[in-house]
């Protein structure tokens, strides 16, 4: 039997069905495809290193262990200004680095062209620069 056979009722009964299928496959890949990219998005958010500061002392926690390093701080505040840390921190331990008020004050602040300024006024607008690193496993075969 042909579609065009079937009786009018018949034919809407079958388009209002695989019109409800397709609509809850459409759903359902939508539903899908936002939980994932909000999945990604949370872990991503729990495992990045955060940054408070307390007074002139800047703390760094994470929830995982890291590995992280942090090289630089940037103040966009203050017309995109940054500070490169004499030798970079590695923090490796989820109880946190501390960076105290003495290193602080040893940087050099410099504007985005390289000529020295003062410091920011408040560490509040302050945000770091930093990376995780990966570690290489040496081949025991060709010991590269």
């Amino acid at each position: 039997m042909r579609r065009n056979d079937l009786p009018l009722e018949e034919q809407v009964i079958k388009l209002l069905w695989w019109n409800k299928f397709w609509m809850s496959m459409l759903i359902f890949v939508v539903v899908d495809a936002v939980l994932v990219f909000w999945g990604f998005s949370v872990i991503n958010n729990i495992q990045s290193l955060k940054m408070s500061v307390s007074g002139n002392e800047v703390n760094f926690s994470s929830s995982s262990d890291g590995p992280f390093v942090v090289t630089h701080f940037f103040d966009f505040s203050s017309g995109a200004i940054y500070a490169e840390l004499p030798k970079p921190k590695l923090y490796f331990d989820s109880g946190g680095m501390l960076l105290t008020k003495e290193e602080l004050g040893a940087l050099q602040w410099r504007t985005k062209y390289g000529e020295d300024c003062p410091a920011p006024a408040s560490l509040n607008s302050v945000r770091a620069v930093y990376s995780r690193p990966y570690f290489l496993k040496v081949d025991k075969e060709t010991g590269g």
